[in-house]
């Protein structure tokens, strides 16, 4: 046997320690919070993700538009960009803001 045939008990592992002290905390006092949260943050990050989706979408509708000299195209991309950035800044503010709240809350519990 050589010195990399030495396993360690299950509990070293990280993954396995954070689902451990995760479980206590979603299990425990705080679980309908914990879980209203995450779920919250699961949802937005969902949402985050589309709207970058769709950024992406507009940004090459305004390439397109460019390239091909089309004002029509031009400006409607514009306006998808604007509305974009209407919805996506709060969202994006809210999304950190749950995040850390999350997090504020689990170390919170942690100490």
């Amino acid at each position: 046997t050589g010195m990399g045939s030495a396993t360690l008990p299950a509990e070293t592992y990280p993954t396995q320690a954070f689902v451990r002290v995760g479980r206590l905390y979603f299990d425990g006092p705080h679980r309908r919070r914990g879980i209203t949260l995450l779920g919250v943050v699961l949802v937005l990050c969902v949402a985050k993700t589309a709207l970058l989706v769709w950024l992406s979408y507009t940004q090459r509708d305004l390439g397109t538009a460019l390239q091909k000299k089309d004002q029509d195209g031009y400006y409607k991309a514009i306006w998808q960009f604007l509305g974009v950035v209407v919805i996506a800044a709060p969202l994006f503010a809210y999304y950190q803001y749950m995040q850390e709240l999350l997090a504020l809350e689990w170390r919170v519990w942690l100490t």
